[in-house]
């Protein structure tokens, strides 16, 4: 680990171990730092021997003319302080696709305020907003960034700022989301027949077929050798046979180990396909790997 990765992770660690968590959190005055930027430093160095000379050689004009600039740069922590007071961070997914977004709300509850030159970003910098205002009468903005790895994921540490209105003082919050998001594999339709998958995944007693209680249309995924031909042709649509079995128990018990695919990330994909079409499809499903079964 280098240098800066290690000061930034204990820099972070520090961070998350002073702010509080909430599925959504509110900027308040506790959690707004304040300090001068290079520029505004500069400036109160000069201010500040500015009045010490006025004071020695006793010129009252400039002495004057320093008073009325600290005051402006008092006024400018004041303005930049309100400017992010207020603001609203808010998690809108909490289950996404790895070929999805993840996106935060941020929200302005005062429409008639305007929030000028704020500057988000995450600690890993998976995106970064320059220069975000909320004009009068818009009230949200939406953060927007790609999550490509699978997995359980904390919810970022987020920072905004702001140097309005004069670039010498800086203001910022950080912001730490409660809980925690998932990401899956993308659902990937395989090429092969799932229909035959299906098929042969589903669990049933086959003395189940000794009590037949009627027709119902056919749907994708059905087995194809229940299909009542000789109704099917007279009635010019696609039935199959329902036995007493089917209304009971239509379990299916997903394998993991017989999709028919060789690369695992590409056997996640087709998985959650399966997983999304038996779940439109009403079925009651379980999934197996090696000695795991739910």
């Amino acid at each position: 680990m280098s240098s800066t990765k290690f000061i930034d992770y204990y820099f972070f660690k520090y961070i998350r171990s002073r702010i509080s968590k909430s599925s959504k959190s509110t900027i308040d005055r506790r959690k707004i730092f304040i300090m001068p930027t290079r520029q505004g430093f500069i400036l109160f160095l000069f201010l500040l021997a500015s009045l010490i000379a006025c004071v020695l050689y006793q010129i009252n004009l400039g002495l004057i003319i320093v008073i009325i600039a600290s005051v402006v740069f008092f006024l400018t922590i004041i303005i930049t302080h309100q400017n992010i007071l207020g603001l609203e961070f808010k998690s809108l997914y909490q289950l996404i696709d790895t070929d999805g977004t993840q996106k935060l709300k941020l929200l302005s509850h005062n429409n008639d305020e305007q929030r000028i030159n704020l500057d988000i970003t995450d600690e890993h910098h998976r995106f970064v907003l320059n220069q975000v205002n909320f004009k009068s009468g818009d009230n949200e903005h939406f953060l927007i960034y790609r999550q490509h790895p699978r997995g359980v994921f904390q919810y970022p540490l987020i920072k905004i700022k702001t140097v309005f209105p004069f670039g010498i003082i800086q203001s910022w919050a950080w912001i730490q989301l409660e809980g925690k998001y998932i990401v899956y594999p993308s659902p990937e339709k395989p090429s092969y027949d799932l229909n035959l998958l299906i098929q042969t995944a589903i669990q049933k007693n086959q003395d189940s077929f000794e009590h037949f209680t009627g027709l119902k249309n056919y749907a994708e995924g059905m087995s194809e050798s229940r299909i009542a031909w000789k109704v099917s042709q007279a009635k010019d649509q696609w039935l199959v046979k329902q036995f007493e079995a089917d209304i009971v128990n239509e379990d299916i018990l997903i394998n993991f180990d017989l999709i028919p695919t060789m690369k695992f990330e590409k056997k996640l994909r087709h998985l959650s396909y399966i997983f999304k079409y038996c779940y439109n499809h009403k079925y009651n499903f379980g999934f197996k790997y090696k000695n795991f079964q739910s």
